[in-house]
């Protein structure tokens, strides 16, 4: 069993290969601060903030938003999402 001696500020202190390395030597109290402290990995889609989103549809696509065009969104929000229509963030 490893040492437990190795605080959660001085683990925040690591670089990424060796907090991966050394986690264990955190208590369990520790070890769920390091948890809950990573990023998520979950970002928001902006066609979510788009005025002419409505429900799952929108001006540009009324049988419903395709996945990979939420993709290319997030990518370059100027793109055309159809004639004359872009996304615009709701105010």
């Amino acid at each position: 069993m490893a040492d437990r001696n190795l605080t959660f500020e001085d683990f925040k202190r690591l670089s990424p290969e060796e907090r991966n390395r050394r986690y264990e030597e955190l208590s369990d109290h520790d070890k769920f601060l390091a948890r809950c402290s990573q990023p998520s990995g979950v970002h928001g889609v902006l066609c979510n903030t788009c005025i002419h989103r409505k429900r799952v549809c929108c001006k540009a696509f009324p049988d419903g938003i395709p996945d990979e065009h939420m993709n290319k969104l997030e990518e370059n929000p100027a793109i055309e999402c159809a004639p004359d229509v872009h996304y615009q963030p709701k105010t």
